[in-house]
């Protein structure tokens, strides 16, 4: 009997035990900012779904919606808002005080590597808002798009009229050239903006020696011109 007792006392102890663990865990979460926990997609668009959400910065009324069409197009779309959006704390409006650009390099820490025709990253890490020094300048935002889709603004269809929006000069260099003639007519071998620029061939690139620029300058057209065998027999002279 006695020992059928001392079971019960056993039993009840860790039974109140287990409450008093349970309740503490409760009072423990009840404590925690809910801006502790990752904010899912749908949360944040719970609100910037919404295409009259604004705020003011600088004076002016700025638009903080989302075009959840656009988003699903774009090569980020199953990333959650706060993976690029860092910082943000749900429960406070305006949710931060000092916003600063998304540093697309968290991710793509290889692009300044593959943008050296874009040397001025290096100064700002692709993280301003002025033109030429930004990634989202040329790639764009929640609409940025895959170079391999067609709609793209960095397609190899629309890199021209892309990087002629501020090169402009060169644009019209290029689209008189022999090389936009013979892409327009759909040589598979025949140059963009992108197909030399990719290597540092210019002054910006390669800022003081001249030398080591024209013989780069002179290596890029010799790989083709002289390496690649159909472009010799096209381009060579009779």
């Amino acid at each position: 009997m006695e020992v059928i007792v001392e079971k019960k006392k056993h039993i009840g102890i860790n039974n109140i035990k287990l409450f008093l663990g349970f309740l503490f865990l409760i009072v423990s979460f009840s404590f925690i900012n809910s801006s502790t926990f990752a904010q899912s997609r749908d949360d944040c668009l719970a609100c910037h779904d919404d295409n009259e959400i604004t705020t003011e910065r600088n004076g002016k009324e700025v638009s903080l919606y989302v075009d959840v069409k656009i988003l699903d197009k774009s090569p980020h779309k199953k990333l959650s808002c706060v993976t690029c959006h860092k910082g943000f704390d749900p429960d406070e409006v305006p949710h931060k005080e000092n916003i600063k650009s998304i540093n697309c390099l968290d991710c793509h820490n290889k692009a300044l590597v593959q943008h050296t025709f874009h040397p001025q990253l290096l100064e700002t890490s692709g993280t301003t808002n002025k033109i030429g020094y930004s990634c989202k300048g040329c790639h764009g935002t929640h609409d940025v798009l895959s170079p391999k889709v067609k709609g793209s603004i960095i397609y190899k269809d629309n890199i021209v009229k892309s990087c002629g929006g501020c090169h402009k000069d060169e644009e019209h260099n290029y689209i008189n050239s022999q090389h936009y003639k013979a892409y327009s007519n759909g040589i598979a071998s025949a140059p963009n903006c992108i197909t030399c620029h990719k290597s540092s061939v210019t002054s910006k690139t390669i800022r003081t020696d001249t030398l080591l620029l024209k013989l780069t300058q002179e290596k890029l057209c010799l790989s083709c011109h002289l390496a690649d065998k159909d472009i010799l027999a096209r381009t060579a002279p009779s």
